[in-house]
């Protein structure tokens, strides 16, 4: 929850309360990317240390080059953080969502394949509409994907049924 509120608080401009979160945040449980993750997010809010959490961040990329989740949450933070930095600088906002890009290529390059939480992670909307991301989903052939449904009923019959528009389908499970 101090996560979620963290980020909630300095949207709103609430600089202490934002910060005072993120440090229980950081004193709880959870991993060392989640939190740098969090940092990087709630500098760029409040338009406070910005430069010192994107250091943090990458110094940790640096030091684990491999960790795929790393690279991801990274990907996540730097792609969440371009939409408060545009306002001011849409330049440096730009740069931040080309780094979000990269570092998701990193994140898949080294063992990341969740595309299906790729599709549907909030974290990845100020992206989402580049070219590039969209090069990068490709390659979750996320269109290949289909549904099987099993039956212990001797009379049932299995009807194979790809490629059908979601009305098509309707009516041929009718029949």
């Amino acid at each position: 929850a101090y996560l979620y509120r963290a980020i909630a608080h300095a949207r709103l401009g609430h600089k202490d309360k934002a910060l005072a979160d993120l440090e229980k945040f950081q004193k709880g449980d959870s991993t060392e990317s989640t939190q740098l993750y969090l940092a990087v997010i709630v500098a760029a809010e409040l338009g406070d240390g910005v430069d010192q959490a994107f250091e943090k961040l990458d110094a940790a990329l640096q030091k684990q080059p491999q960790d795929s989740g790393l690279h991801y949450d990274a990907a996540c933070a730097y792609a969440l953080a371009s939409q408060p930095l545009a306002k001011k600088d849409p330049a440096k906002g730009r740069d931040r969502a080309e780094r979000a890009i990269r570092l998701l290529q990193m994140a898949i390059q080294n063992g990341y394949t969740d595309y299906n939480h790729m599709r549907q992670d909030t974290d990845l909307d100020p992206i989402r509409d580049l070219p590039a991301f969209a090069e990068i989903m490709k390659a979750g052939h996320l269109d290949r994907q289909y549904a099987a449904v099993w039956s212990g009923k001797a009379g049932d019959e299995a009807i194979t049924s790809v490629g059908l528009d979601p009305a098509a389908h309707l009516l041929r499970c009718r029949e």
